[in-house]
């Protein structure tokens, strides 16, 4: 699949947009799409979404992380905590108290702490949404978008249509064009809007 292609076919319509802008938009859908994927269906299918990190220490720098998916200590997940009861987690006689069999963790500020710290050479991650970043959008090669399920592809490709409908929809109405070709355009937009919540199984109301 070329997304370029793609992008055109389902388009399918004059007006003006950018290679960028297309892709600043199947970029966006990404997010969008993972959003729409845990609510209709569940948290375990939005686990796809998520990269695997590495944690080699017990406080780990997350200010450059997109959300947090899960969290695993020597392959145990980890619940979550919270900072207040940061004292309560290493505190063995506590209710609270985190082991090795019942691993948590908790973010404050910039940080993620996991609790007990993690051993040199254990199984220890956690799985976070990464930033998303396509690859051959035009060309002869298959278009990708790296560490995005490729299930879902057609859902951000109809997203970006979305998007730039709306955009060459809005550059009509600013620069006065055409009134009747205008009326194509919001047409199409309104049908590519449908089909966009029809991915997710939701029906439009009549």
């Amino acid at each position: 699949m070329i997304f370029k292609d793609k992008i055109t076919d389902y388009v399918g319509t004059t007006g003006e947009y950018t290679d960028a802008q297309a892709q600043r938009f199947i970029v966006d859908g990404c997010y969008d799409v993972y959003k729409k994927i845990i609510q209709t269906k569940g948290y375990d299918e939005g686990l796809k979404f998520g990269k695997w990190y590495d944690i080699s220490a017990s406080i780990t720098d997350i200010d450059e992380t997109r959300d947090i998916l899960l969290v695993k200590r020597n392959g145990t997940q980890a619940r979550i905590g919270t900072a207040a009861n940061a004292d309560k987690y290493t505190d063995t006689e506590s209710i609270y108290y985190a082991s090795a069999t019942d691993p948590l963790y908790y973010m404050l500020a910039n940080d993620l702490t996991l609790l007990p710290a993690p051993v040199a050479g254990q199984d220890n991650k956690f799985l976070y949404l990464p930033e998303y970043s396509i690859s051959n959008y035009e060309g002869t090669i298959n278009s990708k978008v790296q560490n995005f399920p490729s299930e879902y592809y057609e859902h951000i490709l109809t997203y970006a249509t979305v998007k730039i409908l709306e955009l060459i929809y809005q550059d009509f109405i600013s620069n006065q064009e055409d009134a009747e070709l205008s009326q194509v355009i919001i047409g199409r937009l309104d049908r590519v809007k449908m089909q966009y919540q029809e991915l997710y199984g939701i029906q439009q109301q009549q």
